[in-house]
């Protein structure tokens, strides 16, 4: 019998910092990132608390295979924000 595979997703909060460590070295490998040095963690756990930056990972036996990251912005067309 054929064993289905299970992908789920997470949104990272702030004590998601291993998993963001892990979104970018996807990043890094998928946009074949030559020379790439990760920041700081200070900085990488300062972007989880960010209210603006959505990073959002899918999971495979609790790796990370894939993701997004997201920015907010004002919008100039309306009252609200845009998601990028």
């Amino acid at each position: 019998m054929e064993q289905k595979l299970q992908v789920s997703h997470h949104k990272l909060g702030t004590s998601d910092l291993k998993m963001l460590i892990q979104l970018i070295r996807v990043y890094e490998e998928a946009f074949e990132m030559k020379n790439f040095k990760l920041p700081g963690t200070s900085y990488l756990q300062s972007l989880l608390e960010k209210d603006h930056i959505i990073f959002y990972v899918a999971l495979l036996d609790n790796q990370v295979i894939g993701g997004l990251t997201a920015h907010t912005i004002p919008s100039v067309y309306f009252e609200s924000s845009e998601i990028y």
